[in-house]
């Protein structure tokens, strides 16, 4: 999905014969995951930023989940902010901590 990138991820992408990429021309995270969501063909789908980097066990996880329960409509989860500020970081685990306690 392109949705005003310049940094060249849209060519990189297009390269991969699989991928196909899709123009948003409305900025915002909202316009693009719609824009993609409504040209995806498969039965899951995932929202990865170009600059995300995924765990290991990132995919099987998912795909576990929905597996264990065929009425799941949507999974969600913490991320790690590798490039943030310390802060940014930290309140993000604290988020994440105490939503998983509650």
């Amino acid at each position: 999905m392109v949705n005003a990138s310049t940094d060249g991820t849209a060519d990189a992408a297009g390269r991969h014969p699989d991928v196909i990429v899709v123009r948003e021309a409305r900025k915002g995270i909202t316009f693009a995951r719609q824009a993609g969501l409504v040209r995806s063909r498969g039965d899951l789908v995932a929202n990865i930023d170009a600059d995300s980097m995924l765990t290991p066990g990132w995919v099987d996880t998912r795909l576990r989940g929905f597996a264990q329960d065929p009425a799941l409509v949507c999974l969600s989860g913490p991320q790690r902010y590798f490039d943030a500020p310390a802060f940014t970081r930290l309140a993000a685990r604290l988020f994440y901590g105490v939503t998983f306690l509650t």
